[in-house]
């Protein structure tokens, strides 16, 4: 009596996919049964033998050449891939054969590149993690323009994030040094770079200008322009004037000597990572929206974010280091909105409604509180409030 498959015992083989696969690898590299050879951009002449089928299991790339009917090179027993050097392919082979690969500092990039361009996702894995692994301040902008270029984004961030929070140590080294001005410009433009002081700041694009003063005078001007002249030192503000001068033209040298551009400067935010200054802020006003910055100890005026809506009587009062609360009025038969302001840098947001509509109120803050006393309802005409409300930032009540 016959008997079903269903019926069959299953038995384990004692040969493994990885004995499998040794066994390939020896004829393969005797280039026994071998039925294609990848040739790299070097056209080395004898190429890398290969057998179809493995390179197929292991890449999109080679299962769509090997299989369509529009690739010449599917039926060709030599393939070119004239933008992969010798060197990687054989890599990236091996990989296939062994499932083993030896990054290093040297051949991680290239081998990346092209297992990306092979679809080899494995490969490219194993070459993401050893980049985020061996990341540092030393390597941390090749990483960010890899990372940029090859589309990880997440691992762009990261490296980008620690040459920002690590900007004084990163000015030091060599991959900082040899930057080109743009890169330059769009690191130290960014509110992101922190710094105690923009004297650190300016040390850096005077240690970057000296490693190449020739080939590098042309760029003073754009790269100045970044840096947030407002916020030197005055040693550092006569610096700053005498390397200005030195790049422009003999006519208007004397005139940047004698005194900072301050005018022609557009930077004029502080950095968040600066840390708390006494300022004054003058926020809005006939109706306006603007929100000016005044620092008794900086010779500038500058603007930030803007109020979201136009306010024609508004208080403002300082809930603590980091907080501005602004109340304001939009004529007698609208209600009032107030909103506050988070962060140094940050953004405004509206906040809970006061229960009575008032306008010209004495606004305080007191014990983690912004308390609103009296004013009127409506206009001048009505009766003076009596009422105190009080504004709890924790529940926005």
């Amino acid at each position: 009596m016959s008997e079903s498959s269903a019926d069959r015992p299953a038995y384990d083989c004692p040969v493994s996919a990885v004995e499998v696969l040794r066994g390939l690898h020896d004829l393969q590299s005797t280039g026994t049964l071998c039925d294609v050879v990848l040739k790299g951009s070097e056209g080395y002449a004898a190429g890398i033998p290969c057998h179809r089928n493995i390179l197929i299991v292991h890449s999109a790339f080679f299962r769509a050449a090997f299989t369509g009917a529009d690739w010449k090179e599917s039926s060709q027993k030599v393939f070119p891939l004239h933008h992969i050097d010798t060197q990687t392919l054989k890599e990236l082979v091996e990989y296939a054969y062994t499932l083993e690969i030896s990054l290093n500092g040297d051949n991680v990039a290239p081998v990346l590149i092209a297992a990306q361009f092979l679809q080899m996702t494995p490969v490219a894995r194993l070459c993401w993690e050893y980049v985020e692994k061996h990341m540092c301040l030393s390597n941390c902008l090749a990483v960010y323009a890899l990372a940029s270029q090859h589309h990880n984004p997440r691992l762009a961030y990261t490296a980008l994030d620690l040459v920002h929070s690590n900007f004084p140590r990163f000015a030091q080294s060599q991959e900082f040094l040899q930057m080109n001005e743009q890169q330059l410009i769009a690191l130290i433009a960014s509110d992101e770079v922190e710094v105690f002081c923009e004297d650190e700041v300016w040390e850096a694009v005077l240690r970057w200008l000296e490693y190449d003063r020739p080939g590098r005078l042309e760029h003073v001007p754009a790269v100045l322009q970044m840096v947030r002249a407002a916020f030197l030192s005055d040693q550092s503000c006569l610096a700053y004037s005498e390397v200005l001068a030195s790049a422009m033209p003999p006519c208007q040298s004397a005139m940047a000597a004698k005194e900072l551009p301050i005018e022609e400067i557009e930077n004029f935010r502080p950095r968040p990572s600066y840390g708390a200054q006494e300022v004054v802020l003058c926020v809005g006003g006939g109706g306006g929206t603007t929100v000016e910055v005044f620092s008794p100890s900086i010779p500038a005026v500058w603007c930030f974010s803007d109020l979201p809506i136009s306010a024609q009587s508004c208080r403002a009062v300082q809930l603590d280091a980091c907080t501005v609360m602004v109340a304001h009025f939009n004529g007698c038969n609208t209600l009032r909105r107030d909103c506050r302001y988070m962060g140094p840098l940050g953004e405004w947001c509206k906040v809970a409604p006061v229960l009575t509509r008032r306008r010209d109120e004495g606004l305080a803050a007191l014990s983690g509180r912004i308390y609103a006393a009296g004013g009127f309802s409506h206009g001048y005409e009505s009766d003076p409030l009596t009422s105190v409300e009080a504004y709890n930032p924790e529940s926005n009540a």
